[in-house]
């Protein structure tokens, strides 16, 4: 297991002329130092609902979705061995390949240092953990990486030519937007490492841009996040007492709960008032 940057990101940051620093989030109890996509990492993973698992398992990805996610955590498989096409998709390999060149393009962009790092167990709840994509030095934020996909063959084999020009021209500009699926990633990355800012970074390698999504802590997302996924790996029953309130969603998402154990079906108000908060985070320039 190793503490220091990948060679790569050392690199970048001495072509850039910056002092490397340490940073007291790599020294707390909950940081493991281990290799992401690495057996030992993989191994922290398994029956854990981390960052990237944490939309399926609220419903963002569709009811197929969120009842193979829970299935996998509460059965403690692997996912690899759930999905293991997942780890063979071109824009996956794609995406992790293009990880260090995109932490490159947001140290240039942004004049800040930032190094790869390992995992985050939960501070007081080892069954949550997080894999952050890149961590500031000296900001106490972090990086998410977005790789802007390409289509595959048979998404293009359905459109026309204008189809697929138009399709193909979306993919070499960053996004406009992000979703709630990402809004959720970030805020269970801010959970497990105590943080409070996240920067999701939409990337485009063959044109090396990228728009950056400053999305900052929301504590009663958080607080409703977390009590949700609780109750439905427990299996338990939500309070008839709702304390939140700010929200017409979120009322509505009160009354649905009271007394029940959420599920895809009665969590829907949550993931309406996620999305329209997304739809709201506008991206930044540095």
């Amino acid at each position: 297991m190793q503490k220091e940057p990948l060679q790569g990101i050392n690199t970048a940051i001495e072509s850039q002329g910056c002092q490397k620093q340490p940073t007291a989030l790599l020294e707390k109890n909950n940081y493991v130092p281990v290799d992401q996509c690495s057996e030992d990492w993989r191994a922290l993973r398994v029956g854990v609902t981390t960052a990237s698992k944490a939309p399926a398992l609220l419903g963002f990805c569709g009811i197929k979705e969120f009842d193979n996610a829970w299935f996998a955590i509460k059965n403690k498989i692997d996912e690899s061995v759930l999905n293991p096409k997942r780890a063979k998709l071109p824009n996956f390999i794609r995406g992790k390949h293009e990880e260090t060149n995109a932490i490159q393009q947001f140290c240039s962009d942004s004049k800040s240092v930032v190094i790869q790092c390992g995992y985050f167990k939960h501070p007081s709840d080892e069954r949550f953990g997080a894999s952050p994509d890149g961590i500031s030095i000296g900001q106490d934020s972090f990086v998410k990486i977005k790789t802007r996909s390409l289509p595959n063959k048979k998404q293009l084999e359905k459109l026309n030519q204008e189809e697929k020009q138009v399709k193909m021209e979306a993919m070499q500009t960053p996004l406009h937007q992000i979703t709630g699926s990402h809004l959720i990633q970030c805020h269970m990355q801010m959970e497990c490492t105590e943080t409070n800012l996240v920067y999701l970074m939409s990337y485009v390698p063959k044109k090396q841009i990228a728009k950056y999504f400053p999305i900052t802590r929301n504590h009663v997302l958080c607080d409703i996040m977390m009590d949700i996924l609780i109750h439905i790996l427990e299996n338990k029953q939500m309070s008839d007492h709702w304390p939140h309130f700010e929200h017409l969603h979120l009322v509505k998402l009160g009354k649905q709960l009271a007394g029940s154990v959420p599920s895809f079906e009665n969590t829907r108000p949550f993931r309406s008032w996620v999305n329209s908060m997304a739809k709201s985070i506008k991206p930044v320039t540095f």
